[in-house]
């Protein structure tokens, strides 16, 4: 059930709070339309209405990572989303680890973050897609049974739900 997801989020939430961790500048939306190489062939992200000068470490590199598994993988209008998602993380030999580790050790990130970072990545993005529907429709924070039903159809909230249900099988160590 939701109420269910949703405590288990919280208790992984919650193993944070003990845990000393950087708080860097998040993009909120590192994805294909917010991406090119410049010239000099580094990257340039535009697209910053989203972020957040005081974010949480990882969310940016999770979501990216799922953009690149759902491109990787051909994922598109007829689906396919989950599928790569889990494939991309929870695969025979996920292909997320090592970039997750290097940003974890780079970081001086805990291990024990990452699985509620990587969590709380998906619930933040479904938590932003309900404000800014709200804000675009002056719901100030109520939503019709349309609008619950669509939001449960969303890739974000397949993500999510995913994640929580199959946090226990994260393998982030080497």
């Amino acid at each position: 059930s939701e109420e269910q997801l949703l405590q288990t989020t919280t208790a992984l939430a919650k193993q944070l709070q003990t845990m000393s961790l950087p708080l860097p500048f998040e993009h909120g939306d590192v994805s294909h339309p917010n991406l090119f190489l410049l010239p000099d062939g580094s990257a340039g992200v535009v697209d910053w209405e989203l972020a957040l000068p005081v974010g949480l470490p990882a969310c940016d590199l999770f979501f990216f990572l799922t953009y690149a598994a759902f491109a990787h993988a051909g994922a598109g209008e007829q689906g396919g989303h989950l599928e790569a998602f889990t494939e991309a993380f929870w695969g025979p030999v996920p292909w997320t680890k090592e970039f997750v580790q290097r940003y974890a050790a780079a970081m001086e990130l805990p291990h024990a973050s990452l699985t509620p970072l990587f969590v709380l990545t998906w619930l933040r993005y479904l938590v932003g897609l309900l404000s800014r529907l709200a804000d675009a429709n002056g719901l100030a924070g109520r939503f019709d049974d349309e609008t619950a039903n669509w939001l449960r159809q969303n890739r974000y909230f397949a993500l999510w739900q995913h994640a929580v249900e199959h946090a226990n099988e994260l393998t982030w160590a080497a």
